[in-house]
């Protein structure tokens, strides 16, 4: 119908967003996605969860927390934000694993014209998602095809040539061990070696680069505490989450640690 009448649609999947792509400036039809809320299948071997629309990262989280796993998350996301439309608005996630980078495998899709497109290893047959692995052999890790890269398109474009039925997006194993680093910096221009050193050798999971007053935003307990707190803190600080994952993990954060000091020392800062 909205499509006969060019009526435009607007899809909404949670109640948080932050560039404002939920408001129907044009008019037309909200579609409210918040009630598909299923996750109904988690793939632990292969590292990947499905998930509807509705699906928020307070909900995944919870849900991944019984497989003794977790999500891939932006920075501080929201606990009623939406996990599909994190990933369609293309937040960066934190980890600086390269296999990690981009968190969408495959995903179902409702053109405007209601034809229905599915992406990548998904594309293999037309019953539930979550039924493929069991009755045709495919693992649903494939993002390729069917011919382009849809993925990139779809998520480039922010879900603006369709509706987003379900997806199939990345998640990785907690750790038994977990330790926070810091390593602060007067200058901007001091701190991108260093960043970039610790993402090339892939130290750590998460790891991001925050301004102080970014950082007093996070800790602060009421607004009117952040100019404050800004100016006590660094300038500027790389935040690394050393990662002790499933197997020898006092060893894995310890040989982590060690790598840290190696380039804090190349670059002649400090840690801590």
């Amino acid at each position: 119908i909205a499509h006969k009448n060019r009526y435009p649609v607007v899809p909404r999947s949670s109640g948080t967003g932050s560039y404002g792509t939920g408001i129907p400036e044009e008019g037309g039809i909200i579609l409210d996605l918040s009630g598909m809320k299923r996750i109904p299948r988690t793939d632990t071997r292969n590292r990947w969860v499905l998930i509807e629309p509705g699906v928020t990262f307070g909900e995944l989280k919870e849900e991944l927390a019984k497989h003794g796993m977790q999500p891939l998350n932006p920075l501080l996301p929201r606990k009623d934000k939406s996990v599909i439309t994190s990933v369609l608005e293309r937040e960066p996630v934190l980890t600086t694993k390269t296999e990690c980078d981009e968190p969408l495998r495959t995903m179902e899709l409702v053109w405007g014209t209601g034809e229905l497109l599915r992406t990548g290893s998904m594309t293999v047959d037309t019953i539930p998602a979550e039924e493929i692995p069991d009755k045709t052999n495919s693992d649903l890790c494939s993002t390729g095809g069917p011919g382009i890269d849809w993925w990139r398109l779809l998520t480039g474009c922010q879900g603006t040539f369709g509706v987003i039925t379900i997806m199939n997006v990345k998640i990785f194993h907690k750790p038994l061990k977990q330790k926070v680093v810091f390593l602060p910096f007067d200058k901007l221009e001091d701190a991108v070696m260093p960043l970039y050193t610790i993402q090339k050798r892939e130290i750590g999971h998460e790891c991001f680069l925050l301004n102080s007053y970014d950082i007093a935003a996070i800790m602060a307990e009421k607004d009117s505490e952040i100019p404050d707190l800004a100016q006590k803190l660094p300038n500027y600080c790389i935040v690394l989450n050393l990662w002790g994952g499933q197997f020898f993990p006092e060893e894995r954060i310890a040989y982590e640690e060690k790598a840290v000091a190696e380039i804090a020392n190349e670059y002649k800062c400090s840690s801590c």
